[in-house]
């Protein structure tokens, strides 16, 4: 007599393949692929709105506020995960007009780059080539234009994979050069721990730079596969394999005794 065991396996029995860890992808409390605008615009500035199912951004100063933003079903108030996919398609530095671009959570819909706010995510100076690189933001009450740097430059005609994880008081953003989020980029991770560990968050935000003297450059992109997670600090993921692969088998030998 014996049991044989599928390890990991939620599906029938008479399922051609199962998926082995515990299941698929943490719940994901918000997802979304741009096939339809979900974000409203802040600003009616050139540059933003979903199209071909991604969502434009630009870098380019305004003297209005400008961005897009998406509601969170529910305030965040802990652990978090975001990840979405980051295509950077143009690049113009001009020295004497600094430029940013904030893509994370924020407690205000504003789109309000000089406005105090809770802000955890990534942001882009658009300066000189000098002074490009990824940064983590996580700040309570404050400019979400100040964090760490990743040692990752925000290159032309250039794809990210980004992660922002928020566990108890850090905050931690990853680059990563593939869709599985499996490949981590060289220098591409950095943490801050600048923010509060209490701080709420009600809205997914991309955010521009407001100032009194407009921008003649920009940088240009979209952004697409939104994933946010709610709850939790890390995203596990699970694989498919054949059935016959992963059986485990628990029997009694004849003449054993029970």
């Amino acid at each position: 007599a014996g049991e044989i065991t599928v390890l990991g396996a939620k599906e029938s029995a008479t399922a051609d393949s199962i998926t082995v860890d515990g299941g698929e992808d943490n719940t994901v409390t918000l997802s979304d692929d741009f096939s339809s605008d979900n974000f409203t615009n802040v600003g009616g500035q050139s540059g933003w709105g979903v199209s071909g199912g991604t969502m434009a951004w630009t870098t380019h100063r305004s003297t209005t506020h400008q961005g897009e933003y998406r509601a969170l079903p529910s305030t965040v108030t802990g652990d978090f995960v975001l990840r979405f996919k980051l295509t950077n398609t143009t690049i113009a530095y001009d020295s004497s007009q600094e430029e940013y671009l904030y893509i994370g959570l924020s407690n205000s819909n504003s789109c309000a780059s000089n406005t105090n706010q809770n802000v955890a995510g990534m942001y882009f100076h658009n300066y000189s080539s000098s002074d490009s690189k990824i940064q983590v933001t996580y700040r309570t009450n404050t400019s979400p234009f100040s964090g760490t740097a990743t040692s990752i430059d925000f290159g032309e005609n250039t794809t990210y994979y980004v992660e922002i994880s928020k566990s108890d008081d850090t905050v931690t953003l990853k680059l990563f050069s593939d869709e599985d989020y499996s490949t981590l980029m060289s220098g591409g991770s950095a943490s801050s721990t600048s923010g509060g560990a209490s701080d709420q968050y009600t809205h997914i935000v991309l955010m521009g730079m407001y100032h009194s003297n407009a921008g003649s450059t920009r940088a240009l992109g979209t952004i697409d596969d939104i994933k946010f997670y709610n709850g939790v600090s890390s995203v596990r993921k699970g694989f498919t394999a054949k059935k016959h692969l992963m059986i485990q088998y628990k029997g009694i030998r004849s003449g054993d005794m029970i």
